[in-house]
């Protein structure tokens, strides 16, 4: 597969201008008026059932942050979250790093 897209480069772009502009649509598209529903009863459904699990949450809900932390949310990844300082606490966490 990664030979048909090396010789065929413009496929590959192609491709991946297609994909950035699909996901641009969906974007544009999503319901989130019901995401602050459906969180706290899920992240407590989870951490029920699995208390070690780590749950994250994609996005920062800055309105619900505090409810969802209390509702069993562990950590948000977000385009201002420090990445590198999140893998270094889930890489402890699992017991990966010191």
């Amino acid at each position: 597969m990664g030979q048909f897209f090396i010789r065929r480069p413009i496929v590959a772009m192609v491709l991946s201008i297609v994909t950035v502009l699909v996901g641009l649509v969906s974007l544009s598209r999503l319901p989130n008026a019901q995401y602050p529903d459906i969180v706290p009863p899920l992240a407590q459904k989870l951490k029920k059932a699995a208390p070690d699990l780590i749950v994250m949450l994609a996005g920062y809900p800055a309105a619900h942050v505090e409810a969802f932390k209390a509702a069993g949310v562990d950590d948000f990844i977000h385009l201002n979250a420090n990445c590198q300082a999140l893998l270094s606490t889930l890489q402890k966490k699992m017991g990966i790093a010191q």
